[in-house]
C-alpha cells in the first residue's frame, strides 16, 4: 500500500487536490491483498483519494498481456 500511497500523493502534487480516480485493479492484485490480508488497508488508501472502479483480468500494453496492476483515470481541481 505504501508504493500506492506514494502514487497518490505524486498525483495530487500534479493535479492539487484529485476529486475521483477511476480504477481499473488487476484480479490478481486483489487476490494477493485478500490473501495477506490488507483489505482494510488497501480500502483506507482507495477511501483518501475517493477511488471508484473494478477488477479486470489484466491490461494490454502494446499487445502484451500484463497482470498484477492498476489502470486508472485521475481528475484534479
Amino acid at each position: 500500500t505504501k508504493n500506492l500511497e506514494n502514487t497518490f500523493d505524486l498525483l495530487k502534487k500534479q493535479l492539487g487536490e484529485i476529486s475521483v480516480i477511476i480504477a481499473f485493479d488487476c484480479i490478481l492484485r486483489r487476490l494477493e491483498v485478500e490473501q495477506n490480508n490488507l483489505v482494510n488497508n488497501m480500502n483506507e488508501v482507495f477511501s483518501k483519494v475517493n477511488v471508484i472502479g473494478f477488477s479486470t483480468y489484466g491490461e494490454q500494453c502494446n499487445s502484451v498481456h500484463v497482470n498484477q496492476t492498476l489502470t486508472g483515470l485521475a481528475f484534479g481541481y
